[in-house]
């Protein structure tokens, strides 16, 4: 199995709400902006036509930042795949961690972690790591944090809005719905094939993020792995 097979079959099992990876783009970073909480139970209000926003169509976040994505209405499933309810997100420089819980009561992990994937399998709990510079198509989590988010355009931009109470930018295509708060450029919520979604931002952490040590044993087994072959490669060739 290739590593674009691969990558397309783990990515199957990946958290729905970042199921979109495959365009190509990575939106620059903004400022630090002040980040919004939750605002539910107020009117959603009409769209008022504009010119839409100068891009980056939406910010990344804090290079120290915590989020959780709540699925409020997620999909029902007949592929036996598992369907997410809520995600944890926490970043620090080059490194992002994600907590899927799964409807079933279920949760797993994974890591973004200097250029890598280190992913739980959701139902075996055992630990894959990916280089992402050699899978087609998938972005660098530590460098994109909303991959979900990828298709905006100022094609698709519809207008500006209030949801739940709250000035955002409104974007549509293909059955698909997205809200990015205007003060910070960050996403407020989000309505596609994997469920209505809302974003709440959270404290953030203090200190750069360690992987756990279920997480850090086979990293430290795949890093010697990858300098021993390293070695082996400027080796000299043996004489004749």
């Amino acid at each position: 199995m290739n590593l674009k097979t691969q990558w397309k079959t783990v990515a199957a099992a990946l958290p729905l709400a970042l199921v979109g990876w495959l365009a190509p783009c990575s939106p620059a970073a903004a400022a630090d902006p002040v980040l919004p909480v939750v605002n539910g139970g107020a009117q959603d209000e009409a769209i008022e036509k504009g010119e839409p926003p100068a891009p980056p169509f939406y910010h990344q976040a804090p290079d120290y930042a915590a989020w959780v994505v709540h699925v409020q209405t997620p999909p029902a499933r007949t592929d036996g795949a598992k369907v997410l309810s809520e995600l944890e997100v926490t970043k620090s420089p080059a490194r992002l961690r994600q907590v899927s819980h799964w409807v079933d009561g279920t949760s797993s992990e994974l890591w973004a972690y200097e250029g890598f994937i280190l992913r739980q399998d959701p139902v075996g709990g055992y630990i894959n790591i990916l280089n992402v510079n050699q899978l087609e198509g998938v972005p660098d989590l530590t460098k994109d944090d909303f991959p979900e988010l990828l298709w905006l355009s100022a094609d698709n931009f519809i207008g500006k809005t209030k949801k739940e109470g709250h000035d955002c930018y409104a974007f549509q295509e293909d059955g698909k719905e997205a809200w990015i708060d205007i003060q910070t450029g960050l996403p407020w919520a989000l309505k596609d094939e994997n469920g209505a979604q809302t974003y709440e931002f959270v404290a953030a952490p203090t200190a750069p993020l360690t992987l756990p040590p279920n997480f850090q044993a086979p990293w430290d087994l795949y890093s010697r792995a990858i300098k021993a072959a390293d070695v082996y490669k400027m080796a000299p060739p043996p004489p004749n």
